[in-house]
């Protein structure tokens, strides 16, 4: 296919388009999206329960258990390099 049949099948999108279909050609969307959340999705697919599972809920900072020793440590500084005063 070379450019000449590419214009015209360009032209060919365009002829007879509203101008609210052209800003959608321009734009490069093509509709709306639906907008379903992942919940009601899962729940028209069967799902009956819509509860929010244990794992999924965020733990408090406060109650997140801390590593014994950090698993990469900063590294020691050099001696004598540079002191700030």
């Amino acid at each position: 296919m070379n450019n000449v049949d590419q214009c015209l099948i360009g032209q060919q999108r365009v002829v007879g388009k509203s101008p609210e279909d052209l800003k959608m050609l321009i734009s490069g969307r093509k509709r709306k999206s639906a907008g379903a959340s992942v919940t009601e999705v899962s729940y028209k697919l069967g799902q009956p329960d819509r509860s929010i599972p244990e794992w999924l809920v965020l733990t408090e900072k406060g109650k997140i258990p801390q590593p014994e020793k950090p698993a990469y440590p900063k590294p020691p500084k050099a001696p004598g390099k540079f002191r700030p005063h």
